[in-house]
């Protein structure tokens, strides 16, 4: 049996490649939408650790 001709071999991916053309579309960016992601994330981070669940003592879960 050949691996050449197996159709899996054939679609492997690259991901050294991938990783490579991620790295390169992130350093064409420039600082300013660096900056603006940045501060996107972190005011996401925050508002995960600000949030607060609810317990409602009156709901009761299936078993």
């Amino acid at each position: 049996m050949e691996s050449a001709n197996h159709p899996d071999m054939e679609r492997k991916p690259d991901f050294d490649k991938a990783s490579m053309d991620l790295l390169r579309a992130a350093l064409k960016r420039s600082h300013k939408e660096r900056f603006l992601v940045m501060t996107r994330l972190m005011q996401t981070g925050m508002m995960f650790r600000r949030a607060k669940l609810p317990i409602n003592p009156g709901l009761k879960t299936r078993t």
